[in-house]
């Protein structure tokens, strides 16, 4: 099982997420492939559910928070959770079980 937390504070600002490419492309993309080079394998499955909390973001077509699971060719399934808020701080984390 493989982790990975990335979440932002304070909300990036609307100018930048309206050219961000969404969170997929902006945040996304990177734990994703971290999980990949970390398995060396590239994924049989994915599946992803999201939500725009932020109105101004769900306007604008994206989302704010999602949560992806990963499934790998050896069995190894990796939890990926995205998020444009976090009250504590900014957040980036793996854990590898």
């Amino acid at each position: 099982m493989i982790k990975t937390c990335s979440r932002d504070s304070p909300v990036p600002s609307m100018e930048y997420l309206r050219q961000s490419g969404g969170i997929f492309v902006d945040c996304g993309v990177h734990d994703i492939d971290m999980v990949c080079w970390l398995t060396g394998e590239k994924p049989v499955s994915v599946q992803a559910q999201a939500h725009a909390f932020n109105q101004e973001i769900a306007e604008m077509g994206d989302v704010d928070t999602v949560a992806i699971v990963i499934k790998f060719p050896s069995g190894t399934i990796a939890q990926v959770d995205l998020s444009r808020f976090s009250s504590y701080g900014y957040d980036q984390r793996i854990e590898v079980h």
